[in-house]
């Protein structure tokens, strides 16, 4: 989830939170919902200003619950020393994540039970409230809203037990396989193989249910096609991972890469570009200053986007990436281990040095290090 879909609500013991904006739009349908139909429906007579504000409590204790959660996890896994950079709320529920895996598979289980655990002390707390403002002879409003956060947070609990990764369940059961057979990644196969089977059976049962007219068949589709879907992606991430393990980023990177100089207008550039990429497949060049030293980057993609009648009075330095904003790494790095530091090297030009800081070569946006960079990128614990 990227930076630009998150508003950031700041840090909660000393954790950062978002939220995405797809949690906004699905709060303001529950909200609607429970207060222009459930509400009004189920306890009739009152006025609409209150009808709104036990809908909007709803929502706003509902989202409390998922953070409780995902905090759950994100504490359990900072006592198991393992980093955590942050809580996203989204529409599905909620993300915390880890910067690096559990060490062990015991740590693995703790982790992923936290954040169910957290949903069921939520539970237990609404139901007490629930009972509390209950009254002896007709149900009340905060009644009704502390039972529907209850019955809401008990399915939710239920649902990210299943034993399907991404949810909790599959995380429990992958740390089971784990610690019987001493195989991480083992436990991480049966995990998403269950998540097949367990998004299959949903899809299933969403079918009949739509068959027979059952209210909640959209919502078991739905669910089938997140787990399904999530668990077939985590399966593609583990295999590349497998197969990057060994791989260095000398492995991927376009090595010698040709040098223009940034006094040159696009004109010439695309000239002179013709050449090198026919011989060469390059479309990132290292720009070159007055001094003879590198100064940055640029692209044939970008340069052609310039309009013809342009091109003479655009210079490469005007399209130059300067060498500060371009990430750079050694060419005998680990390539998992830098596409789980630097991120940023899915979205843009990166340059490669050897040990004496001389640039050997560049990785483009569009190579395997793009197409892989989620690979070694931090495990996740989905929340409810």
């Amino acid at each position: 989830m990227s930076a630009r879909s998150e508003l950031s609500l700041g840090r909660v013991l000393g954790i950062r939170v978002s939220i995405s904006w797809g949690l906004l739009l699905v709060s303001a349908l529950v909200t609607l919902t429970l207060a222009l139909d459930q509400y009004p429906t189920t306890f009739p007579g009152h006025g609409p200003w209150r009808y709104w504000a036990a809908a909007a409590a709803t929502t706003a204790l509902f989202a409390l619950s998922i953070l409780g959660h995902e905090l759950g996890h994100a504490l359990v896994a900072r006592g198991e020393q393992v980093g955590v950079e942050g809580v996203t709320l989204w529409m599905f529920g909620g993300v915390a994540r880890l910067s690096s895996p559990p060490r062990t598979a015991a740590a693995e289980a703790r982790i992923a039970l936290a954040g169910p655990a957290a949903t069921g002390v939520a539970s237990g707390i609404f139901w007490l409230l629930a009972a509390a403002t209950d009254s002896a002879t007709v149900p009340t409003l905060s009644s009704a809203m502390f039972d529907w956060l209850a019955r809401t947070n008990v399915l939710l609990l239920a649902l990210n037990l299943l034993p399907a990764l991404p949810l909790d369940g599959g995380r429990v059961l992958g740390a089971t396989v784990w610690g019987a057979t001493g195989s991480a990644e083992l436990g991480e196969t049966v995990a998403s193989r269950a998540g097949w089977l367990v998004g299959a059976a949903l899809g299933l049962l969403g079918l009949l249910q739509l068959r027979n007219g059952a209210s909640g068949a959209i919502w078991a589709l739905v669910i089938a096609a997140f787990v399904l879907g999530a668990s077939i992606e985590h399966e593609r991430r583990r295999r590349l991972s497998e197969e990057l393990r060994d791989r260095v980023v000398g492995d991927v990177m376009r090595p010698t890469p040709a040098v223009v100089d940034g006094w040159m207008n696009i004109e010439q550039l695309l000239v002179h570009g013709e050449s090198i990429t026919a011989s060469r497949h390059q479309d990132v060049l290292l720009v070159r200053g007055e001094d003879g030293a590198v100064h940055g980057v640029v692209r044939l993609s970008i340069a052609l986007a310039v309009p013809v009648v342009a091109r003479a009075g655009v210079t490469v330095s005007e399209l130059l990436e300067p060498r500060r904003d371009v990430p750079v790494v050694r060419v005998d790095e680990s390539l998992l281990s830098v596409i789980a530091s630097h991120p940023e090297t899915g979205r843009g030009t990166v340059m490669v040095v050897d040990h004496a800081g001389n640039v050997v070569g560049v990785i483009g946006p569009d190579s395997l290090i793009r197409r892989s960079r989620w690979a070694g990128g931090s495990p996740v614990r989905f929340g409810p």
